[in-house]
């Protein structure tokens, strides 16, 4: 991953969420950030699951705030990741093109 290159582009049916890193007066990182969501509101994708994606990109914001503003919610959520981590399935790399990766999903149900 590294710069913003001019051949990145959001496709009409995809969903994104932005991170705007806020700078001081030499450029650099003050640590605070904005995120936004980014999609095309023509899209092929009916209402629902419009508004599952959204909610779902909502709650990621809302908790990346909470890490940051709750340090019990932090440590709680620490806590339940080491005790509760995930099992992510044998993913496959079909596609790398700058810093987009494509998977292929089709295992994902062999958890």
């Amino acid at each position: 991953m590294g710069k913003k290159d001019k051949n990145m582009t959001l496709h009409r049916d995809d969903y994104a969420l932005v991170v705007k890193l806020d700078q001081d007066k030499l450029g650099r990182s003050t640590g605070d950030s904005v995120f936004s969501l980014s999609y095309n509101s023509d899209n092929k994708w009916d209402q629902n699951t419009h508004d599952g994606v959204v909610d779902m990109l909502t709650i990621l914001c809302e908790v990346v705030r909470m890490m940051d503003t709750d340090s019990e919610f932090r440590k709680t959520l620490h806590y339940y990741l080491d005790k509760h981590a995930p099992k992510v399935p044998d993913l496959k790399v079909v596609d790398k093109e700058d810093n987009i990766i494509r998977v292929d999903w089709s295992n994902k149900d062999e958890r």
